[in-house]
């Protein structure tokens, strides 16, 4: 059977054009462009290296800011903490003092002075109940506070005028910062 078939060539009609001979000043010419070409490539690999560079940069600024931010709140949420826990303190310790002078005063109030008179020639006795009333100088004390109560006064303003000043400070900081 492999001698019945028989191998035919086909070949196209197409003429096959001779590749065009280039002069030596125009090697020169596609040399040199070929040269630029390579030259500009390298350039922009290295420009492309150095803006994914400056990218990367930005990324961790921004992440060292971010990080920055978050202790920043951090600390405040603290300080406010720390601040609320003091001011909590006071306001105990001034609700006790309070408590205290109330039950003072009404241990004073409960103090009742029996007299007993007795007479020897009819036998009776009799029985006198005085209770103190406070005096007219009382008021004049509570226009007045004490050493103590100006000292907690005192403490309760610095207390609100650095809370001011943080609450500024943050505002401040915030619009500086949305400006740049």
């Amino acid at each position: 059977m492999s001698e019945n078939i028989e191998e035919i060539e086909v070949t196209e009609s197409k003429p096959i054009k001779p590749k065009k001979q280039l002069t030596e000043q125009q090697l020169l010419n596609l040399q040199k462009a070929r040269e630029k070409g390579l030259e500009k490539r390298r350039e922009l690999a290295v420009l492309n290296s150095k803006s994914k560079a400056i990218k990367e940069e930005q990324l961790k600024l921004n992440a060292m800011e971010y990080d920055k931010l978050k202790k920043e709140e951090e600390l405040k949420k603290l300080k406010q903490k720390e601040l609320d826990d003091i001011v909590n303190k006071q306001q105990e310790k001034q609700q006790e003092k309070q408590q205290e002078k109330q039950e003072k005063e009404e241990k004073k109030k409960k103090k009742i002075k029996k007299i007993i008179y007795e007479e020897s020639e009819e036998e009776e006795e009799e029985v006198v109940i005085v209770r103190k009333k406070k005096e007219s100088a009382a008021p004049s004390k509570q226009s007045q506070p004490s050493y103590t109560q100006i000292a907690n006064m005192s403490l309760q303003n610095q207390l609100q005028q650095k809370l001011n000043e943080e609450k500024f400070n943050s505002l401040y900081a915030q619009l500086i910062r949305c400006r740049y």
